[in-house]
C-alpha cells in the first residue's frame, strides 16, 4: 500500500485529529475540571507567545524583506542589524 503524500490529505487529516482533541478537551472543561480549564488557557497562551516570538524576528517584515531587496547596496551599519535580527529568530 502506498502512502499517501498530498499536501491536502495532511491538511484535512491534521484538522481532524485537531478537532478530537479540542473534543476531548471540552469534555473535560464540562465535567467541571477547573485544573483542566487553567492548564488549557495557559498551555494556548504559551503557544501563542512561542509563535509570536519566533515570528517577530524572521525575515518576514517589510523594513527586513526591503533590506534584502537592496542587496548589495546595504551600509555597514543596515548589516548589522539584519544580521542581528536574523540571529534572534535562530
Amino acid at each position: 500500500i502506498n502512502k499517501i503524500k498530498s499536501k491536502k490529505y495532511r491538511k484535512i487529516r491534521k484538522r481532524r485529529q485537531d478537532r478530537l482533541d479540542n473534543a476531548e478537551e471540552d469534555a473535560a472543561i464540562l465535567d467541571g475540571d477547573a485544573t483542566a480549564d487553567r492548564e488549557r488557557v495557559e498551555q494556548e497562551e504559551m503557544e501563542r507567545m512561542e509563535e509570536r516570538m519566533t515570528l517577530a524576528h524572521k525575515n518576514t517584515s517589510k523594513w527586513a524583506r526591503r533590506m534584502l531587496r537592496r542587496g548589495s547596496k546595504m551600509d555597514v551599519e543596515e548589516r548589522r542589524a539584519l544580521s542581528l535580527q536574523i540571529a534572534k529568530g535562530e
